[in-house]
C-alpha cells in the first residue's frame, strides 16, 4: 500500500499539481474501493524509524506514510487491540534509530498490559548495537518472546554520556565565552568555559545515569528471572554477539525476520498484519459526551507561531502563540472536561516558557489539567508542566533543570588576529551590549548578571508555588538539578510515575467522570484528514538573543551531541 502513495507522490512530480490532482481523484476512488483492513490480524508495532511525541505535520511524510509511529498511536492502538477479537498478536519490530528511556518504558507498559489478553507479543531485531540500546531491549523484556537475528548482537553496556569541552579551540580561535548560569549543577556553558566537567556537573550526571542503571537492571531481572547481581554482571560484559545473548538468557530465540514472523502467524493463528498507525487511524470516534483534550507539546520552545510542517517538514518545536492558541480551544470548548498536557523538550525560550505557564494557569482555573512527561521535560520543558494540578513522569524522564544560563561569544582578539577592525557608532550608553564585537563593560556585566539572578527567582519561585514548597525546600532541589522521574517524585517535582494512561485516568477523576462513563479524546494538533486517508491506503540553555556568527554556529553544530545525551537546557534564543 505504501507502494502506491510513492507512486502517487512521482505522478505529482511529473504530471504536475492540477493535472495530477484530477487524476488523484479517480485513482484515489480506486485504491479505497480496493482497499480493506483484514479481518483478523496481528498487530504490526514497527519502531525502527524512531518514536515521535507529536504526527510529523510535513505533507511527505502524511503522503506516503513515512513519519515514523507517534506514541499516541501506539498507545491507543494497543488499549484497543487488548479487547479487540480480530486482533490476534503483536509483533513489535526494534532497532534503527534509538529510543528514549521515558517512551520505552511507556511503551513497555502498554505491551505487558496487552499481554493479560493471552494474545502473543513478539519482538525482532535484526541489530540491536548502538545509541539507545538498553532502552530498546528494555522495552524488548516486555514482550512474551525477543529474537536477534543470527548475524546480529546485543549491545547492552548500560549508559554513557559523553560532553565536548572546546574552550581550548575557543582561546586559539581567540574567542572568548562570556558565559554565566544560575546555579552550580546548570552546567551547559561548562562546554565552552572549561576544560572538563565540573564537580558538581559530574556528580549530578552521574546520580541520573545510576538511576537510569537501576531501572534497567530492575525491569531486566524482573523479566528475565534473574538477580540484581546477575543482570550487572551480564551488563558489565556486553556486547554480546547473538549467539553469546541467547546463551546468556537475553534473548529468546535466534532467527531471520521472516522466521520470526512465520512463527507468531502460527501462534496467533492469522496471515495478515495491520500497521499500528493505520489501526489507530480506523478506530471508531465518538462525536458526543464528555472529552479529554489531549495536547502535544514536543521540541524546545520558541516564540511565535509554528508552521504546518511544509512540504518536507523540519524538528518538532514547542512555538507558544501555537500552543497558547491550542490550550484556550480546549480550555473553552465545554465538551472538554479536563485538559492533559502532554511535554516532552529540553527547554527553551523563557519569555515563551513564562507565556505559556501562564495559559496553563488560566486554563486549569477553569478545567482540570494534568501533564504528562515524556523522555524529557527539564528547564523550559518543566516550566509549561508546573502550573499543571498534577504532573506525571515515566520513571526514566528527564526532568527538573530548575535554572538559567546566558551569555555571548566575545570575537574582538578573532577579529584582530584575521585583521578585521570593527567600528560603532550608537546612542545610549548599553546600545551595542549584546554585540559580539567587544566585552561587556563592568556596568554592563552586572546589569547582565542581574537578569540572570531575576529569571532564575521567578522560575523557582512559580516552581515552589506550584509544587507547595515553601522558597527554601525549592531552591534545596533547584539550582540547575536534573532528576529522572523516579527521582523527581523523591523531591517533590512531579506527583505519579506513569504515562498518558495514567495522565488521562488523574483527568478523569480530576473532572469527575466516572471510570464507567466512555469519553472521547481530543488531540491537538491533528493531521490533516486527507494526509490520514492517504496514509491509511498507502500504507538548550538561556541564550539571551545573542546572535551566534555562522562560522561558530557550524561548529557549534558539529560538536553538540545528539539528542538523545543532550543534556536538558531552557533556552532563550
Amino acid at each position: 500500500m505504501r507502494i502506491a502513495a510513492k507512486i502517487l507522490l512521482y505522478g505529482l512530480a511529473v504530471l504536475g499539481g492540477v493535472t495530477f490532482v484530477v487524476l488523484l481523484l479517480g485513482v484515489g476512488a480506486a485504491v479505497m474501493t480496493a482497499s480493506s483492513t483484514p479481518k483478523t490480524a496481528l498487530l504490526e508495532v514497527d519502531l525502527t524509524g524512531g518514536l515521535l511525541e507529536a504526527p510529523d505535520p510535513s505533507a511527505l511524510a502524511q503522503f506516503t506514510g513515512s513519519a515514523a509511529l507517534t506514541i499516541g498511536e501506539v498507545l491507543a492502538s494497543l488499549e484497543a487491540a487488548v479487547l479487540d477479537p480480530d486482533i490476534r498478536g503483536v509483533a513489535v519490530r526494534l532497532g534503527g534509530l534509538p529510543l528514549g528511556m521515558g517512551q520505552a518504558q511507556e511503551v513497555r507498559g502498554a505491551l505487558e498490559k496487552f499481554r493479560t489478553s493471552g494474545k502473543p507479543v513478539m519482538a525482532f531485531a535484526d541489530d540491536l548495537r548502538g545509541p539507545g540500546t538498553t532502552a530498546a531491549y528494555l522495552l524488548a523484556t516486555g514482550t512474551d518472546e525477543f529474537w536477534l537475528q543470527p548475524s546480529g548482537s546485543l549491545g547492552l553496556t548500560g549508559f554513557s554520556l559523553e560532553s565536548p569541552f572546546i574552550k581550548g579551540a575557543l582561546d586559539k580561535l581567540g574567542v572568548t565565552a562570556r558565559m554565566s548560569q544560575r546555579h552550580e549543577f546548570k552546567s551547559a556553558t561548562e562546554s565552552f568555559t572549561r576544560e572538563g566537567f565540573s564537580e558538581n556537573a559530574r556528580a549530578n550526571l552521574d546520580a541520573v545515569l545510576t538511576s537510569l542503571m537501576d531501572q534497567t537492571v530492575q525491569g531486566v531481572s524482573n523479566a528475565r528471572k534473574r538477580t540484581s547481581e546477575q543482570v550487572r554482571a551480564l551488563i558489565d560484559q556486553g556486547p554480546f554477539l547473538a549467539p553469546e545473548a541467547l546463551a546468556a538468557g537475553l534473548v529468546d530465540k535466534l532467527g531471520y525476520r521472516d522466521e520470526w514472523l512465520a512463527a507468531l502467524k502460527t501462534r496467533a493463528g492469522v496471515d495478515d498484519r495491520i500497521d499500528a498507525g493505520d489501526y489507530a487511524a480506523e478506530l471508531p470516534e465518538r462525536s458526543s459526551g464528555k472529552a479529554i483534550a489531549i495536547i502535544y507539546a514536543a521540541g524546545p520552545v520558541q516564540r511565535g507561531q509554528s508552521g504546518d510542517g511544509g512540504l518536507m517538514g523540519g524538528a518538532a518545536t514547542i512555538s507558544a502563540d501555537t500552543l497558547i492558541t491550542q490550550i484556550e480551544d480546549a480550555q473553552e470548548d465545554p465538551e472538554v472536561a479536563a485538559i492533559v498536557l502532554r511535554v516532552s523538550s529540553p527547554g527553551g525560550d523563557y519569555v515563551a516558557s513564562d507565556a505559556i505557564w501562564r495559559q496553563v494557569g488560566l486554563a486549569r482555573a477553569v478545567k482540570p489539567v494534568i501533564a504528562s512527561m515524556g523522555d524529557m521535560a527539564a528547564s523550559g520543558g518543566y516550566y509549561i508542566a508546573m502550573a499543571a494540578d498534577r504532573v506525571v513522569a515515566q520513571p526514566g524522564t528527564l526532568t527538573g533543570s530548575i535554572g538559567v544560563f546566558a551569555g555571548k561569544f566575545v570575537l574582538k582578539d578573532l577579529w584582530t588576529s584575521l585583521g578585521i577592525s570593527w567600528e560603532q557608532v550608537s546612542q545610549g550608553r548599553n546600545a551595542g551590549m549584546d554585540s559580539s564585537n567587544r566585552d561587556f563593560t563592568p556596568e554592563q556585566a552586572a546589569q547582565f548578571e542581574h537578569g540572570l539572578d531575576a529569571i532564575y527567582a521567578d522560575f523557582a519561585a512559580k516552581a515552589a508555588a506550584g509544587r507547595h514548597m515553601t522558597p527554601e525546600e525549592m531552591d534545596r532541589v533547584a539550582r540547575g538539578r536534573v532528576f529522572t522521574g523516579l527521582d523527581a517524585q523523591r523531591v517533590g517535582l512531579i506527583d505519579e510515575v506513569g504515562g498518558l494512561p495514567t495522565a488521562v485516568r488523574l483527568a478523569r477523576e480530576s473532572a469527575g467522570i466516572a471510570p464507567s462513563e466512555e469519553v472521547r479524546l481530543i488531540t491537538y494538533p491533528k493531521a490533516a484528514r486527507w494526509a490520514r486517508a492517504l496514509r491509511k491506503f498507502s500504507g538548550e540553555g538561556i541564550f539571551l538573543g545573542l546572535s551566534l556568527p555562522e562560522p561558530l554556529r557550524q561548529i557549534r553544530a558539529l560538536i553538540s551531541p545528539p539528542d538523545a545525551l543532550r543534556g536538558p537546557d531552557l533556552v532563550v534564543m
